[in-house]
């Protein structure tokens, strides 16, 4: 989907700037072998308060991203995305496009041109 849109609801309020495409092989989707997805521009401001809590400002320019399953996923692209707290069910810190999370997405480790994700659970 694409556009601009504002959300409040249970503590949060966030505002969203952004153009995606989706890529799935359909074949391998519902076994989780095989994801491909790339993003246009987005810019999304969110501050989270309940459940978790932070402030957050991620902004790309493009993303393309590739997992096998719930193991390993690689992504790249340009970002600069800022933020600390808990959203989503993980422990995130960001700054400038460097840092990482850990907690129901796994553990990923993010610079402003890719990043790695290891173990995800959802």
């Amino acid at each position: 989907s694409s556009g601009i849109n504002a959300e409040y609801g249970g503590g949060n309020v966030v505002f969203h700037v952004n153009s995606q495409t989706r890529f799935v092989r359909r074949g391998l989707r519902s076994v989780g072998l095989l994801n491909l997805r790339t993003n246009g521009p987005q810019f999304t401001a969110q501050a989270v308060a309940g459940p978790g809590l932070g402030l957050f400002l991620d902004s790309t320019i493009v993303d393309a991203s590739c997992s096998a399953g719930n193991l390993v996923g690689f992504h790249g692209g340009l970002n600069v995305n800022t933020g600390l707290g808990v959203r989503n069910g993980n422990l995130e810190a960001h700054l400038l496009g460097f840092g990482g999370k850990i907690g129901a997405d796994g553990v990923e480790v993010n610079t402003p041109l890719g990043g790695v994700n290891l173990c995800s659970l959802m």
